[in-house]
C-alpha cells in the first residue's frame, strides 16, 4: 500500500521533475538550462550535484525496481488524451501560459531541492542558516529536509520546511550571493503552498494507516476511496489547464490503474462486506454500480460455499449474530481446508448478517471488525462457518511492510559468525524477537530459564 502511494506521487509530480537516464548502470539526471550554473558558494562540496537529481547512488536499485510499475506507452497515451479533454479549444497563447505555469512549479522545486542539498552537505551554511532562523524567530526545527526518491513523503517534508522557513531562505540566498536563476522569489511561496495542498491527501491517508501497527485489508479500500475523493475535490478547485488540476487528474488516473489490480482477488470486497460497520451499505454509499455489488456478493457466497460452510449440528441454537459476547481473540483458520458441499438451508446466515443493522461504536464510529468476530467465535457463534471466513479475511494485513521487516530482521540473524544456524533455530529466534517487540515476553523469563538450566 505504501508503495502504491509512492508511485502515485512520483507520477503526479513527474511534470515538475528532471528526467533520469541511465549511464553505466546508474541513474543520472539530465541537466536543464535552469540548472546549468554553478553556485559561487565556496563551501559547496564536490559531491553536491548542482542539478536536481532526486536519486542518490545508494538508492539506484530501489529506483530501478519501480520501473516495472511505470505506465506503459498505451497508458501514457490514454492519460494524455484524458488531460487534453480538459483543453478542447486551447489557443496557442493559452498553451504558452499553461507551459509557463508548469515551468514555474518545476523551477521552485528545483530551487528548494538545491538549497536543501546546500544545507545538507555544508556545515558552515547549515550553521549560518540556523542563526538566521533563530534571529527571525522561526519555529523549530531549523532544517530543510531534502527529498529522497524512494520516499514520497520526503518531498512533502521539504515543501513544508520551505514554507515554514521561507523568510530565512530568502535572506540566506542573499548572504550566499546565489545567482538569480537559483533564487527563490516571494511569489514562490504561493506555489509551494499549492504543492503542499496537492500532497496533503496522501499525508492524511498515510497517517490513517499509521494509527494501527498493522493496517488491515478492509481499511485499504476505504482509505483509497478517501484519497481519491480528495483528488477529485482538488481538481474541482482549479480551471482546466492549471497545473494543479493536472496533478489531481494524474493522481486519479494512476490510482485507478493500481486499484484495478485489487480485482484479481475478492479479498478487498469481502473484507468490506464482512465488516459489521460497513457491509454492503458502504458500496451503495460510495456509488458502486449494482452489477459490482452483485459480483462482490457472489464472491462472498462462493468463498463461503466452497471452503467454509459447515452445517450447524442438530439441536444447537447459536446466539443471535450481533448479540453482545464476552471479549476474546481466539481464531481458527480454515481458508485452505478441503472444499465442502453446501446444501441450501433456511435461514441463510449471510443474508441474516447482511440484513441486520450495522454495528457502530457509541460515538457512531466503525468498530474493530476482527474483535467483533473474535468475540462471536469465543461465544460459539459459528454461523455455519461464516465466522471463520470473516476472521480469515479481516486478519489479512493491508501492506507487506511487517512481512518485509520480519524477513529482513531474520536475515540479519545470519552473519559470518553464525552461518551454521539451522532453519528451525532461525525461526525460533525470529519468533522470539517479534514476540519481544510486541511485549509478549514477560520480564525476566529468559533469565529465569537460564538459571534453571
Amino acid at each position: 500500500m505504501a508503495h502504491v502511494l509512492h508511485l502515485v506521487v512520483v507520477k503526479i509530480l513527474s511534470p515538475f521533475r528532471s528526467r533520469k537516464t541511465k549511464s553505466k548502470g546508474k541513474a543520472v539526471a539530465l541537466q536543464n538550462s535552469s540548472d546549468s550554473e554553478r553556485s559561487s558558494n565556496d563551501d559547496e562540496p564536490s559531491r553536491l550535484n548542482d542539478h536536481l537529481d532526486f536519486v542518490s547512488d545508494e538508492e539506484v536499485e530501489d529506483a530501478d525496481a519501480n520501473e516495472e510499475f511505470e505506465l506503459d506507452s498505451d497508458e501514457e497515451a490514454q492519460l494524455e488524451r484524458e488531460l487534453e479533454q480538459d483543453l478542447p479549444d486551447e489557443t496557442e497563447e493559452e498553451r504558452r501560459e499553461r507551459l509557463s505555469k508548469e515551468r514555474a512549479f518545476r523551477e521552485v522545486l528545483t530551487k528548494a531541492t538545491w538549497l536543501s542539498k546546500q544545507l545538507r552537505f555544508s556545515a558552515q551554511t547549515r550553521s549560518k542558516f540556523k542563526k538566521l532562523c533563530a534571529r527571525l524567530l522561526l519555529s523549530l526545527p531549523h532544517s530543510l529536509r531534502r527529498p529522497i526518491d524512494t520516499r514520497w513523503n520526503s518531498m512533502l517534508c521539504m515543501i513544508e520546511d520551505a514554507i515554514r522557513l521561507f523568510p530565512a531562505l530568502l535572506v540566506l540566498e542573499e548572504e550566499l550571493n546565489v545567482r538569480s536563476s537559483k533564487k527563490l522569489k516571494s511569489s514562490d511561496l504561493k506555489l509551494l503552498r499549492m504543492l503542499s495542498q496537492a500532497l496533503m491527501p496522501f499525508r492524511t491517508t498515510t497517517l490513517l494507516f499509521e494509527r494501527k501497527q498493522v493496517p488491515m485489508i478492509h481499511e485499504a479500500l476505504i482509505y483509497i476511496d478517501l484519497l481519491r475523493d480528495g483528488l477529485v475535490e482538488l481538481a474541482g478547485q482549479y480551471s482546466p489547464g492549471h497545473p494543479m488540476r493536472g496533478i489531481a487528474r494524474r493522481g486519479i488516473f494512476v490510482l485507478d490503474k493500481y486499484w484495478k489490480i485489487s480485482d484479481e482477488t475478492p479479498l478487498h470486497r469481502l473484507a468490506v462486506l464482512l465488516h459489521p460497520s460497513f457491509k454492503r451499505d458502504y458500496f451503495a454509499a460510495t456509488g458502486w454500480k449494482p452489477a459490482w455489488i452483485k459480483e462482490a456478493l457472489d464472491a462472498l457466497y462462493e468463498m463461503w460455499n466452497d471452503y467454509y460452510y459447515v452445517e450447524t449440528p442438530p439441536g444447537t441454537s447459536p446466539a443471535p449474530l450481533l448479540a453482545p459476547t464476552s471479549s476474546g481473540t481466539i481464531h481458527t483458520s480454515s481458508f485452505f481446508s478441503k472444499p465442502k458441499s453446501y446444501v441450501a438451508r433456511k435461514p441463510n446466515p449471510i443474508e441474516a448478517y447482511l440484513n441486520a443493522p450495522r454495528v457502530l461504536s457509541p460515538e457512531g464510529q466503525p468498530i474493530d471488525g476482527f474483535q467483533h468476530w473474535s468475540r462471536a467465535k469465543l461465544a460459539g457463534e459459528e454461523h455455519d462457518g461464516l465466522t471463520n471466513l470473516a476472521l480469515d479475511v479481516l486478519s489479512c494485513p493491508a501492506t507487506s511492510v511487517d512481512v518485509e521487516r520480519a524477513f529482513r530482521s531474520s536475515g540479519l540473524q545470519v552473519s559470518a559468525l553464525r552461518h551454521n544456524l539451522g532453519s528451525a533455530r532461525l525461526g525460533q529466534l525470529a519468533a522470539l524477537g517479534l514476540w519481544s517487540k510486541a511485549d509478549l515476553v514477560p520480564d525476566g523469563l529468559l533469565k529465569d530459564r537460564k538459571v534453571r538450566e
